[in-house]
């Protein structure tokens, strides 16, 4: 206990103590230098001070104008992944209604919580009101690990707020899927250049971010994801005959990858162990090509077009 407590904690010791374990991380893992201080310490007060630094952050790089449009972008790929649903020729009706349902439950956060965007700070006061620094860093650490240990324990007892940020911040650079709460969330730091730009032509960012956008929605309906309802139970809405027939085609997947190999190392890829990642990512392209194709029909010479560009197709892709 004691020595797991050690190589845990020792990043948040004085310098020799870290220079022990970054002889021991080298042999471990080849890394022979430590962060800067400045990073270092700046990934502690946006882990302890989330989301206050969230506040402060959004206010600095992200405005209304790119959640609005980081919203209508997931409704237009959501939208068409109900129309590749509906066109799909091996799912039966009852399995058809018991994902497009789910499909248009999915609730989406983007950006941040509200409330962070609020002149009124009276809910970040609450979130901090028990923490209390002192000029002593090491006991900050432990005094914030015991603090956030208390959020944890006492949410095993309150009712789930949805309008909750689970697990991550608008600082991270990163997307989720929440199975159990049918919920994607995009943070304000991935909406951001080279993935997002609100003034950017509408087919970059429907290839970039669109694409993480439609591989989140389709998370929901993967291997893993299709075993959870409308509002996060694990109880599957497809038929045993549409399962069947899912198996059938996920082996076409698995085969795929199983034949791409690594040429700098000589393995190949285990397709079973990324499976639903490849799903995601198959149906995340698709979702993304037609949507944008969709929203270009009706805003006709809007964005500027590249050579050539409009004799592609899917298929060509």
């Amino acid at each position: 206990m004691i020595w797991r407590f050690m190589v845990n904690r020792v990043w948040n010791m004085p310098k020799r103590f870290r220079d022990i374990a970054q002889q021991f991380n080298y042999v471990l893992q080849g890394t022979s230098t430590e962060r800067p201080r400045s990073v270092i310490c700046a990934s502690h007060v946006s882990h302890a001070m989330d989301l206050a630094v969230s506040k402060i952050y959004i206010n600095q790089y992200f405005d209304q104008d790119a959640r609005k449009e980081a919203l209508e972008m997931i409704n237009n790929i959501r939208n068409i992944f109900i129309n590749m649903i509906n066109q799909s020729m091996w799912m039966d009706l009852k399995s058809k209604i018991a994902m497009i349902n789910k499909a248009r439950a999915i609730n989406e956060k983007i950006g941040y919580p509200d409330y962070l965007k609020n002149d009124n700070v009276m809910k970040l006061e609450k979130d901090y009101a028990e923490f209390n620094f002192n000029l002593s860093f090491m006991p900050n650490v432990l005094s914030l690990i015991q603090l956030h240990s208390k959020r944890g324990l006492r949410a095993l007892r309150e009712p789930v707020d949805r309008k909750e940020w689970i697990d991550i911040t608008p600082t991270q650079i990163n997307a989720i899927h929440k199975l159990t709460l049918n919920e994607i969330i995009f943070p304000a730091a991935i909406l951001q250049t080279p993935l997002f730009d609100k003034d950017a032509p509408k087919y970059l960012n429907y290839g970039s971010i669109g694409v993480i956008m439609g591989h989140e929605i389709a998370h929901g309906f993967d291997d893993h994801g299709r075993e959870y309802d409308i509002y996060g139970h694990k109880v599957s809405g497809w038929t045993n005959e549409t399962i069947k027939a899912f198996h059938e085609r996920k082996k076409c997947i698995i085969e795929q990858y199983d034949n791409y190999t690594w040429t700098q190392v000589n393995r190949q890829v285990k397709g079973e162990r990324t499976l639903n990642e490849n799903i995601a990512d198959n149906a995340a392209l698709k979702q993304a090509f037609f949507a944008y194709q969709q929203w270009a029909k009706t805003h006709k010479n809007f964005d500027k077009k590249l050579p050539d560009c409009d004799k592609l197709d899917f298929c060509t892709l």
